[in-house]
């Protein structure tokens, strides 16, 4: 299979086969195409799970298996002159697709691009993969540890495994380096951030009447979005709040919804951005605050869920960190755009960790279908392993 797949990613652009000078990083998106196939999101992503740990077999590893599903394995460097409990350098990504599809992850290729549904979701694990290979085959010097993790929930999960890596000495990292699949170049300034849903219920008919349900219903969700809009949440500026999707529907679907007109039950989602933690914190206690009182003005129930949270990151512990990156993206040639967003690598340096993520490669991400360069797969394998080298040489 890897044969006849190196062959198709040979054919030029003239139509005639080449040799190319990439093999690691065909390798590389062989394992990332066979992956993208896997159905995802399951119970453990047991599927893809069972896919890493062959892989990784193959190189003589054996991954442990954390209660959660997630695998973790630790390669030693062999440096004798190293203490043996000395922190490892930590790579991070997720086995998750949430677009994965029966037919349209079957990816297809031509001479420039890869595409199909979820493809950059499995360059990460892939990237993962292919650096255990490298590390196995000592293509890059490093005087640390390497140890990797394959999640198996989603890196903003609020129920995630973070807390064990970094509160228990075992496992704590030196360095973590997040490696998602696509936006190479993007340098992310980590902002923190969360998404919630506050849902409504009608509990019973008011007066007998469903109408009467229905307008609590609604009334409620209006208000508490009118009300969450009209907070000033600081001076300074520092919070910023989006209403992302408000829905209101009868108990039995659209279809039961269309023919009563009485929606009893309904929910609204809303983000949350802060540099300050304090002040993201209290902001998300004013959201379940404002939500219980028109709850309680309207009598209906209502429950408030947080569905995906990334603290603010320390940047005094990831300056060093963000320097290197840039000296190696220079050294490739690889334009740099730096920008704020949420970055679940801020989940280790709010713990003190220097910790950054990176993008393997450039392309585009779509609801339907995502499409990979190529040639710049090989790039950003070779500037993940110099990152690897540089994080690991650190004091």
């Amino acid at each position: 299979m890897f044969v006849l797949f190196k062959n198709i990613l040979s054919f030029g652009r003239s139509g005639f086969f080449r040799k190319r000078p990439a093999p690691l990083a065909d390798r590389l998106l062989a394992d990332a195409l066979r992956l993208a196939e896997i159905p995802s999101p399951s119970p453990k992503e047991e599927k893809r799970a069972a896919f890493v740990t062959g892989r990784l077999a193959s190189l003589g590893l054996v991954p442990h298996v954390f209660e959660s599903g997630s695998l973790y394995v630790r390669l030693h460097s062999g440096n004798s002159t190293e203490p043996v409990n000395k922190e490892p350098v930590l790579l991070f990504t997720s086995l998750i697709s949430a677009r994965w599809h029966p037919t349209e992850s079957l990816s297809r290729l031509d001479p420039v691009n890869a595409s199909g549904a979820g493809l950059a979701d499995s360059l990460g694990p892939a990237a993962l993969i292919a650096m255990a290979e490298s590390f196995c085959a000592r293509r890059f010097p490093l005087s640390r540890d390497l140890s990797l993790l394959f999640a198996v929930r989603a890196m903003d999960d609020p129920e995630n495994q973070y807390p064990l890596l970094t509160g228990n000495p075992r496992y704590r990292p030196f360095a973590a380096i997040g490696v998602r699949g696509l936006s190479l170049g993007r340098v992310i300034h980590s902002l923190g951030f969360c998404r919630m849903r506050i849902a409504v219920a009608a509990g019973k008919v008011i007066n007998g009447k469903t109408a009467a349900m229905a307008e609590a219903v609604a009334a409620a969700l209006v208000n508490t979005a009118r009300d969450l809009q009209g907070i000033s949440w600081d001076g300074a500026g520092r919070v910023r709040f989006y209403l992302c999707r408000i829905e209101a529907a009868a108990q039995g679907g659209a279809i039961a919804a269309a023919a009563r007109r009485s929606p009893d039950r309904g929910f609204l989602e809303c983000e949350l951005e802060s540099v300050d933690r304090g002040l993201l914190d209290m902001a998300m206690n004013v959201i379940r605050a404002t939500a219980k009182k028109n709850g309680e003005s309207f009598s209906v129930s209502v429950t408030v869920e947080t569905l995906s949270f990334i603290p603010p990151g320390e940047q005094e512990h990831c300056a060093s960190l963000f320097e290197m990156l840039k000296t190696e993206m220079k050294k490739l040639k690889i334009k740099i755009h730096e920008e704020e967003g949420a970055d679940p690598a801020s989940l280790f340096s709010a713990e003190g960790i220097p910790s950054l993520s990176l993008g393997l490669a450039e392309g585009y991400q779509g609801t339907d279908q995502d499409s990979i360069n190529i040639d710049s797969v090989e790039k950003g394998r070779r500037l993940l392993e110099g990152f690897i080298a540089g994080a690991g040489a650190m004091a």
